[in-house]
């Protein structure tokens, strides 16, 4: 898949790029995905006539394999570099009552991993249990467990219920 975005407000403008690519292998039992996008983002506030840009550049790499006629499991990667104006330009800090303006550091990257298990339960219902840990070079962590559960009522209702637990960390 290719995707072409262009986004504009008076304070924000995005061009994107994004190319996707997955190929099924082993008599389609496995998964095999690869993804990139590149975006580019002039930043700024309105009325005032401050702008600046920022650079995105994302890689995903997944697997997907099914186990089982009722279970399949998955693991996906993203690593994400960015660079430029990566802060809120309406977002200040008061000091001694003066309003300063945000300062965030003009790079950063992070990288997120992700496993995740699906099954069919049988008498439509289904169950699935996902794994996801986040880390940047801005010392920020975070882990996340989810469970869920999913049952058919009747013909036209879908229940849908889950549980999240998140531990975000910083040093």
């Amino acid at each position: 898949a290719v995707e072409l975005t262009a986004t504009e407000q008076s304070d924000y403008k995005v061009d994107s790029f994004g190319l996707d690519v997955a190929q099924e292998v082993f008599g389609g039992m496995t998964t095999v995905s690869l993804g990139f996008t590149r975006s580019a983002d002039k930043v700024g506030q309105k009325g005032i006539g401050f702008f600046d840009t920022a650079h995105h550049w994302q890689y995903r790499a997944g697997l997907t394999q099914i186990l089982s006629p009722r279970w399949m499991a998955s693991l996906n990667f993203e690593a994400v570099s960015d660079d430029g104006y990566l802060g809120s330009p309406y977002r200040v800090a008061r000091v001694f009552g003066a309003a300063v303006p945000e300062r965030s550091p003009r790079t950063r990257s992070s990288r997120a991993i992700k496993l995740r298990a699906i099954g069919d339960m049988g008498s439509r219902d289904a169950v699935r249990a996902e794994f996801r840990h986040f880390w940047d070079n801005w010392d920020v962590k975070a882990t996340t467990l989810d469970f869920g559960y999913s049952r058919y009522i009747g013909t036209d209702w879908l229940a849908d219920g889950w549980a999240r637990h998140e531990r975000p960390r910083r040093r």
